[in-house]
């Protein structure tokens, strides 16, 4: 007579009898994760930015975004935030454009490109010909935040806490410098890669930005505005050559 055995686990048919061995998984502990740099991550995913900064604090949509552009005002050492739809100035900061030495370059521009914790690299001008290049942190000529504007060698760019003071008045060499909280809250909720940044000369424009925006109600941003972003940003971005 045939007995029909079915086998559960590791099963073994002795003297018509059954014995079964229960199954028992092992598993090996999973091994703990490398901590790897943010910079690294950028490389290895070629992860942009732009997403990065988004992980870490709110940013507007490209499409809120594409309502602004940014009007420079040489003149008064400002940066206006201008709603294309009415033309009105609906944000202003404090900045430092070129001095009459090295005065800021152009007419029109688009940004190019949003570089946060960035290198700065000398450029080859004698006013930097002892300088070397420096890291990303709190002594970076650059802050930690850079907008590319494509042309002229030219950036939007946040400075070190010692020049804050020259914000307002002509301090750069052909930049447009901003403190390190502002140039986030205006990346943040206005500007990013496509903006256009028109550059103003002309007192009497000048003068009517200036009467529009206080009639508005509206102040010029603290330079300590958007400080407590600073912190975030650098982490989640680490150095960017």
């Amino acid at each position: 007579m045939l007995t029909q055995i079915r086998p559960t686990g590791d099963s073994t048919a002795t003297a018509g009898r059954l014995t079964t061995t229960p199954l028992i998984a092992t598993q090996t502990a999973p091994k703990p994760l490398k901590k790897v740099a943010p910079e690294q991550n950028r490389k290895r995913w070629n992860v942009p930015d732009e997403a990065l900064i988004a992980t870490v604090i709110p940013v507007a949509s490209k499409e809120e975004k594409a309502k602004y552009k940014v009007v420079a005002d040489l003149v008064k050492s400002r940066i206006y935030v201008v709603d294309k739809a009415t033309n009105e100035p609906i944000d202003a900061y404090l900045t430092s454009p070129g001095t009459d030495k090295f005065p800021t370059q152009g007419e029109r521009f688009k940004i190019a490109k949003v570089m946060p914790m960035a290198w700065w690299n000398p450029p080859a001008s004698a006013w930097a010909k002892k300088s070397k290049p420096t890291p990303p942190g709190p002594e970076n000529p650059m802050g930690v935040m850079k907008l590319n504007l494509g042309k002229y060698t030219q950036y939007i760019h946040g400075i070190p806490k010692h020049e804050e003071p020259q914000l307002g008045r002509h301090a750069s060499h052909g930049c447009l410098r901003m403190s390190n909280g502002n140039i986030v809250n205006l990346y943040q909720n206005y500007v990013g890669a496509g903006t256009v940044v028109e550059l103003n000369r002309d007192k009497a424009f000048s003068k009517a930005m200036d009467s529009k925006f206080a009639a508005s109600g509206r102040t010029v941003h603290l330079i300590s505005d958007g400080s407590e972003n600073v912190a975030k940003v650098a982490g989640a971005c680490g150095p960017n050559q």
